[in-house]
């Protein structure tokens, strides 16, 4: 496995490679999220008594249309994540005096992202296969494999809602990739 995955972000075809299809699983998602889950029914059933039929109407119009640029803002939305967080690091190697460049810890990020594919993945299976009648906000309070798992999101303040959702299997995960791969990268033993 170290091989291959110094393969991947040593290999400058490789990485792109990678990277599409990165951008392809994030567009799949999305796309698949948009028109199978949070279809127009849901978002109607969520909304009618707060606005009008017309108003309704006119939201899924705009839903509707926008499914272009929804795509290209998962696209920027993906790099500008990718991005920060390389930057974060890079401040963090920075002070621990690693010799890492921008662009490394780029691969590096990219490579580690594919655990939030797998986690939004199993979001979409969960809504796709079992749990079939939902409503909007029980879709967007659900956090496969997190702390918000474990309580009941109508009694829980909704302050909590987030972080006990980020707090996840998948999050730690992430961060123990992004180390193992900082390792692999500098060789050394932590």
């Amino acid at each position: 496995m170290e091989n291959t995955l110094t393969q991947i972000y040593t290999n400058k075809t490789t990485f792109t490679v990678y990277l599409l299809f990165l951008v392809l699983l994030t567009l799949v998602l999305q796309q698949t999220e948009t028109r199978y889950l949070i279809t127009d029914e849901v978002l109607i059933n969520q909304f009618k008594d707060k606005f009008s039929g017309e108003r309704l109407k006119k939201m899924v119009q705009i839903r509707q249309k926008g499914g272009f640029s929804e795509a290209v803002f998962s696209i920027i939305q993906l790099f500008i994540k990718v991005s920060f967080i390389s930057a974060c690091l890079l401040s963090g190697t920075w002070i621990a005096k690693w010799k890492l460049r921008f662009s490394q810890l780029f691969k590096i990020t990219a490579l580690a992202e594919i655990v939030f594919i797998i986690a939004k993945t199993s979001k979409i299976f969960w809504f796709l296969v079992v749990d079939k009648d939902y409503t909007l906000k029980e879709f967007s309070d659900f956090q496969p494999l997190s702390l918000l798992s474990l309580f009941d999101t109508n009694i829980l303040e909704s302050y909590l809602v987030y972080p006990l959702g980020v707090l996840s299997v998948f999050e730690v995960l992430y961060w123990l990739i992004l180390a193992y791969l900082i390792k692999l990268f500098l060789n050394k033993e932590f």
